[in-house]
């Protein structure tokens, strides 16, 4: 079976930037928030926030619950389309986007030159070095092929 698209997700996004941006909060748990409120809830979660169940739209509140040493992030817009442009740069350098699902998300094209199952696993190996290496460790991303 061909393949034909190659999908990269970029995992707990804004709080993955956050880290990048500010060792002290590697490894830590992060909730990101619109505002810094009691009254308002998380648009992103880090994966250790995600692991004692605080997900997208758990209240503050309820993820200092969860999670007491959450550290509460505002969310910098600017820095996370600063850190999108960057990682379409390093996969464009791979391999073209053909589809920019959202920030943290995009499609590639693999039927061009890239069908044959070894190529394709070759290039998201690639992507995933190239991002690491030329952007930061914490930008990790899943990675999927696919048939369709």
């Amino acid at each position: 079976m061909a393949l034909r698209t190659l999908a990269v997700d970029f995992n707990s996004y804004f709080a993955s930037c956050e880290m990048q941006e500010r060792p002290e909060l590697r490894g830590r748990p992060v909730g990101i928030v619109p505002v810094m409120a009691e009254t308002t809830c998380c648009i992103a979660a880090s994966r250790e926030a995600k692991a004692r169940g605080v997900k997208v739209g758990t209240g503050v509140a309820e993820a200092r619950a969860l999670c007491p040493d959450i550290v509460m992030v505002e969310q910098r817009p600017a820095l996370y389309i600063g850190y999108h442009h960057r990682l379409l740069a390093e996969i464009e350098a791979c391999i073209h986007v053909t589809n920019i699902k959202s920030i943290d998300e995009v499609e590639c094209d693999l039927t061009a030159t890239f069908a044959p199952r070894e190529k394709a696993l070759a290039v998201a190996r690639q992507i995933k070095e190239r991002v690491a290496r030329q952007v930061g460790a914490c930008l990790t991303s899943s990675i999927g092929i696919a048939p369709i």
